[in-house]
């Protein structure tokens, strides 16, 4: 009797610790969106990526109220329905950013924790006639080549669910394209190319936060 007492005590015990699960790390150095599911405290986080800030955004989590991000607690807020919801910006560094996040009961029985990563020191590529170079953030390639005296931008594999837009700029003249398609084709409007020591800025987006950026070089003539 002794020992079975002992057995039920040591399995009531059990049933009363944390509830504690790490989910992970997630890398979001060439990833702009993650969804990840809370195992204990149930329902679900994502995280967005822009170039100096991640976006965690915390959703249903009725089990625990607290978010703690790197050592600061947010309490999350109770909306109509009754679920809760928290919404945090985390401002990145230059070069390799480590975040530690926990999501949290008020006791602190149950939580689920995961690590955000992003190398922050992304260089801007440089793109000279007829190179393709390609880019991770949009999950393609792109190249320009000049001939005629005419410049065009080529994009090909591009993820247009990551990267929507297009935006050309210089000489303080900009033109924004919707990206329609994978495979596109762009001429550099020529008010905006002046030969011989010209760059022009081509920035790409997604819902009109900027994801990856190139410049085009061109040769002197």
């Amino acid at each position: 009797m002794n020992t079975l007492f002992k057995s039920l005590l040591a399995l009531v015990a059990i049933s009363t610790l944390a509830k504690a699960d790490y989910l992970g790390r997630f890398d979001m150095t060439y990833d702009n969106y993650k969804r990840i599911t809370l195992s204990e405290c149930e329902g679900f986080a994502t995280v967005s990526a822009q170039r100096n800030t991640l976006t965690l955004s915390v959703f249903g989590n009725n089990n625990c109220s607290r978010v703690v991000v790197n050592g600061q607690t947010f309490t999350s807020e109770e909306n109509y329905a009754g679920d809760r919801s928290a919404r945090i910006n985390i401002n990145l560094v230059s070069g390799y950013n480590t975040t530690n996040v926990e999501i949290t009961s008020k006791s602190g029985k149950t939580k689920d924790t995961m690590t955000l990563v992003k190398n922050n020191s992304h260089h801007t590529p440089v793109l000279t006639d007829e190179d393709w170079v390609y880019l991770p953030r949009c999950g393609g390639s792109a190249k320009f080549d000049v001939q005629n005296g005419q410049a065009n931008l080529k994009l090909k594999g591009i993820s247009t669910y990551t990267c929507d837009s297009i935006t050309i700029s210089a000489n303080g003249e900009s033109r924004t394209y919707n990206l329609n398609s994978s495979n596109s084709s762009f001429t550099v409007p020529r008010s905006m190319i002046d030969y011989g020591s010209n760059s022009v800025r081509v920035k790409l987006s997604s819902s009109g936060y900027a994801v990856e950026t190139v410049v085009l070089k061109f040769r002197a003539y």
